[in-house]
């Protein structure tokens, strides 16, 4: 490790410390722009997607590993990805815009044997389609937002591919989250978050509470005990990205009360996603998404990019 990156991680650590996070791990590849990043609860192995090298990342004690390569199976920029832990089957929804035509699909692979098991992608074309994130029920359905589609997906286990669902008005939906009433989903919307009633297939924007504190802006999201917590990165000053706690009423259809976990963290540069295992919050700091042409997947200036940075916090009852 260079002397100046050997400071820098420090530097962090010894900030972290003292404002109750720390680094978990830096990746050696700088060019990743990491977008999605969950966590195997059986191994405690992470897993986070690549947007410009096209392939998912495992991250534990040995490092950071290719758990599949660059393109493997068709697979596109990487984004929402999520473990199935009772039927070890990693998800992942990839895609990517090209000028004026999309591309987009979701990919399923065994954990155990790193191979892939299904695979859904939509006709590429002009229509504005993106597979951006997903949550998985416990009988193994997955539910998928579609941002550009302004809809969600839902994939039953046994099903040869997903189903669009009638849902009415969903902005572009971005993250999402079941609630442990699986009833319910949470999903993160150019309005704001949205529950899902799945039984009577409908929405309602969740109230927030007084003050400049709201639910817009918001990527990756996570339900924690009768809580959201979400990266919200859609603000106009991007130093002032943060991870915040959104906590529920007893109804679920309301927010009581707004907590910020953690802004103007010197780690962030555009954090996306987290991932909650226990009390323990990933977070995936800095997706670099600024330095990346989207449209011609290239870097716009190879001299700045950093070390993608894995933070993690320790969640309590939010009491304080």
């Amino acid at each position: 490790m260079k002397k100046s990156a050997w400071f820098c991680s420090m530097l962090l650590l010894a900030i972290g410390a003292a404002q109750g996070w720390q680094t978990v791990l830096s990746s050696h590849e700088r060019d990743l722009i990491a977008e999605g990043i969950t966590i195997d609860p059986q191994s405690g192995d992470l897993y986070v997607s690549s947007i410009l090298r096209r392939k998912i990342v495992r991250v534990n004690s040995r490092g950071w590993q290719d758990f599949i390569g660059s393109g493997q199976d068709g697979f596109m920029g990487g984004v929402g990805l999520h473990v199935d832990a009772r039927h070890r089957i990693l998800w992942a929804c990839s895609g990517n815009i090209m000028g004026a035509r999309y591309r987009t699909g979701i990919f399923a692979y065994d954990l155990q044997r790193k191979k892939l098991w299904k695979r859904f992608l939509l006709p590429s074309g002009p229509e504005p389609r993106f597979f951006n994130d997903l949550a998985i029920a416990a009988d193994g359905s997955v539910y998928i937002t579609d941002t550009m589609g302004h809809c969600l997906w839902k994939w039953d286990r046994s099903a040869a591919e997903p189903v669009k669902l009638s849902l009415g008005d969903l902005p572009y939906p971005n993250g999402i989250a079941l609630a442990a009433d699986p009833r319910f989903l949470f999903v993160a919307t150019r309005q704001g978050l949205k529950r899902v009633d799945l039984t009577g297939q409908r929405t309602e924007l969740l109230a927030m509470p007084a003050g400049p504190d709201h639910s817009m802006g918001l990527d990756g999201i996570a339900w924690y005990r009768g809580s959201i917590v979400a990266v919200q990165n859609g603000v106009a000053d991007k130093a002032q990205c943060r991870i915040v706690r959104y906590h529920l009423a007893t109804d679920g259809r309301s927010v009581s009360r707004v907590e910020t976990i953690d802004t103007g963290n010197p780690a962030f540069d555009i954090p996306t996603t987290l991932t909650v295992d226990g009390d323990r919050l990933y977070v995936l700091a800095n997706s670099q998404l600024d330095n990346l042409d989207q449209e011609r997947l290239v870097i716009r200036a190879p001299e700045r990019l950093k070390p993608t940075v894995i933070l993690v916090y320790r969640l309590g009852d939010g009491a304080g």
